[in-house]
């Protein structure tokens, strides 16, 4: 039995599963996820709009979210270095919400592999893309449905059904949110670990955690950059070079 037949007989049970899909590599959960409700493309987000918070091109900045318990009361912006395009299809049977999406100005390129990447209407998924997407599921239990009554056999009091199961699967265009490198940046930290309690049925655990200190890095602009080592090697000891000198005139001329 492949990984996606026990992955689908897990969920088939009342299970919950969290799947990180980095792009450029082939899971082979395609058809899986599709009769799950989730579409994967082989395609990298693209967001000129990145560079504006320092960042690359293809690391969007996720500040597109939608409301379910997993990002609730959620300030924060996600960051994902490397993404693809998770989107959900609609299914009788299963409840589906796309939790996040890239900018306005991202789209999907499917063409990546090509060396030139621009937006081509018709091939390209033109933003806001979604890249996480949520499928639910109401499993019947086998002892809810309560046997034909046999003729032959005693009147018992029926047991009442039991209550039905609901499988959870949640799916994300990227991996590399949750690695140490940037696990603490942003919201990446929040967003990982709600989703982990959502899926265990913790939903006290659901929250905006409390922020410590640790490493944040300051994203800048390549103006700003600019104009800050402009200031500092630059201006400010400048400034302090003209007022030793007007110091020292003042004394000479007494």
């Amino acid at each position: 039995m492949c990984s996606s037949d026990l992955i689908d007989a897990y969920l088939n049970r009342g299970g919950a599963v969290l799947l990180l899909l980095d792009p450029q590599q082939d899971s082979g959960l395609t058809v899986f996820l599709e009769r799950w409700g989730v579409d994967i493309r082989d395609d990298l987000v693209i967001d000129p709009l990145a560079k504006l918070f320092g960042a690359d091109y293809t690391t969007p900045i996720i500040s597109q979210i939608s409301d379910h318990p997993i990002t609730r009361d959620m300030g924060q912006q996600i960051i994902f270095p490397m993404l693809r395009s998770v989107s959900a299809i609609t299914t009788e049977d299963l409840e589906t919400t796309q939790l996040l999406f890239s900018g306005p100005k991202s789209w999907a390129e499917k063409e990546y592999k090509s060396g030139k990447v621009q937006l081509d209407p018709g091939i390209d998924l033109q933003g806001p893309v979604p890249v996480a997407v949520v499928s639910s599921k109401e499993i019947e239990s086998a002892n809810s449905v309560e046997p034909k009554p046999d003729a032959s056999s005693e009147v018992k009091t029926s047991e009442p059904p039991a209550p039905a199961k609901k499988a959870h699967l949640v799916v994300v265009g990227d991996s590399d949110f949750a690695s140490n490198q940037f696990f603490s940046l942003y919201g990446n930290s929040d967003f990982f670990l709600n989703t982990a309690s959502w899926l265990a049925k913790e939903d006290n655990l659901i929250s905006i955690r409390p922020r410590t200190r640790k490493w944040s890095p300051i994203t800048l602009t390549d103006t700003q950059g600019s104009l800050i080592s402009m200031l500092g090697i630059i201006v400010f000891p400048s400034l302090v070079i003209l007022a030793g000198f007007r110091v020292w005139w003042k004394r000479r001329s007494l």
